[in-house]
């Protein structure tokens, strides 16, 4: 989509490309030995970004990079699998993780071409998380997610395409556009938001979780052929899980 390349346009930059969309190479490269890949991995792929943004240090301003998303591949695998498994949204997830909705932003809110640009300005305009869902003709049911930090830079990650940064208001002409583009094509989008916050141990716990029901996935359920893949690897002392809880305002 020429939007992500057009980010400069709005004065923020595409500062990772990545794309699951079919016939993209990229999920083979990164993803190559799962079969879960083969539905796409946008739920665990989004959490693993989302948890980045709210854990990384004040002063540690690099962004989510490929490099990174390789180490946590097993996680992001672990989590998708998990949610297949249970046929849970990733925001019915986000709030096992500890994520509180927003008291006065909406939350499994669904909108179309008659309110798209009032939901774009409230959500830009706002510091918290924000994950989006939709069915898309071509790719299936889809979900991508977006973080404004207390500043109104918005961080936008859609794992057919990648990441752009944006910062206020070009953010929101940026978004109104992105939600024109898929309500035009899937009919209307789902959102939700949450407040900026991350809670360690209820993070840790649910991934425990998420990662036990991992195992119980069962790829030809879903019509797909199984890898003989054991999960031996799962990442349930992944680094970031033990930090102490920060709020960002």
């Amino acid at each position: 989509m020429g939007l992500f390349n057009e980010a400069t346009k709005y004065g923020g930059s595409f500062y990772r490309s990545f794309s699951q969309a079919h016939g993209s190479s990229d999920l083979d490269f990164y993803f190559n030995d799962d079969p879960v890949i083969q539905q796409g991995i946008c739920a665990g792929s989004s959490l693993d970004w989302l948890e980045y943004y709210l854990t990384r240090p004040e002063n540690d301003h690099e962004n989510y990079s490929n490099e990174l998303m390789k180490q946590h591949r097993n996680k992001i695998i672990t989590i998708q699998r998990g949610l297949r498994h249970r046929d849970q949204s990733l925001s019915d997830l986000l709030v096992l993780y500890g994520l509180q909705p927003h008291a006065y932003l909406p939350f499994k809110y669904k909108f179309n071409a008659a309110n798209y640009k009032d939901v774009a300005k409230l959500s830009t305009a706002s510091s918290g998380v924000n994950v989006i869902s939709y069915k898309d003709p071509a790719q299936g049911r889809h979900v991508a997610v977006f973080y404004v930090d207390e500043n109104k830079n918005l961080f936008f990650m859609d794992t057919h395409r990648g990441d752009v940064s944006i910062p206020y208001p070009g953010s929101y002409r940026w978004l109104a556009r992105y939600f024109a583009h898929f309500i035009n094509k899937c009919g209307e989008i789902e959102i939700s938001h949450f407040r900026p916050e991350w809670y360690p141990q209820k993070a840790a716990q649910a991934y425990r979780s998420i990662a036990r029901d991992a195992i119980d996935y069962n790829p030809t359920q879903f019509g797909l052929e199984r890898r003989h893949r054991a999960v031996t690897d799962l990442d349930f002392d992944h680094p970031r899980t033990s930090r102490a809880h920060r709020k960002i305002r």
